[in-house]
């Protein structure tokens, strides 16, 4: 048996905000097990703790549905409230495959109502598939360019993109999407993308 937690991160409502699971003792998950979990549960992200071996408060693994991630922001805080929670301490510590994570956990009443955490500057990378991606949206010649990877290949953005609905359900040759879509191209059998919004405009992301 291998418990976990649900959790929503960035609101103090019930069932809103970033959907998050923490399996808070993963030792003897493999590595493909964690996958199939995180793709079965089907949330934004999920978070897999198992021992740390510098001294860290725990080691995270973060998968989404389809790939394992070194650091993402709503995993990172909501584990460590799940970890503060649990032993009390205003700092946790979490390493991920970004280094270790600071987490500082601020208390009204007694429970935990705001984590403050220090991360690396992410490193930005010209994206080697950049004309594959722009070929398999029908947007080479178009004039987007310069897309950038972070960190190994997670995070590479069109900019971000009004109308995006519109774009890629006319003339793409995939469905009209929405906020937290997940699409795998045609005829790129390894490359999906995921669709965010940020301040009402919609942008794309590697999965």
């Amino acid at each position: 048996m291998h418990p976990y937690v649900i959790l929503d991160v960035f609101t103090d409502v019930p069932l809103r905000g970033n959907q998050l699971a923490v399996f808070t003792d993963a030792q003897g998950i493999s590595s493909e097990l964690m996958q199939q979990t995180a793709r079965e549960l089907n949330l934004a992200e999920t978070v897999f703790l198992l021992p740390a071996p510098n001294g860290a408060d725990a080691r995270a693994r973060i998968f989404t549905p389809a790939t394992e991630l070194p650091f993402a922001g709503h995993p990172v805080l909501g584990t460590a409230f799940v970890l503060g929670q649990r032993s009390g301490a205003s700092l946790v510590q979490l390493q991920t495959g970004a280094g270790v994570i600071p987490i500082t956990l601020t208390r009204e009443a007694g429970e935990i109502v705001f984590g403050e955490m220090e991360q690396p500057i992410p490193t930005p990378e010209p994206f080697a598939r950049a004309g594959e991606l722009l070929r398999a949206l029908r947007l080479a010649g178009s004039g987007f360019g310069g897309l950038l990877t972070l960190d190994g290949g997670l995070l590479a953005r069109l900019g971000l993109l009004a109308g995006l609905e519109g774009l890629l359900g006319g003339g793409v040759g995939l469905h009209p999407v929405a906020a937290g879509d997940r699409l795998l191209l045609g005829g790129v059998t390894d490359l999906g993308l995921g669709v965010g919004a940020d301040r009402g405009k919609l942008g794309l992301q590697l999965l």
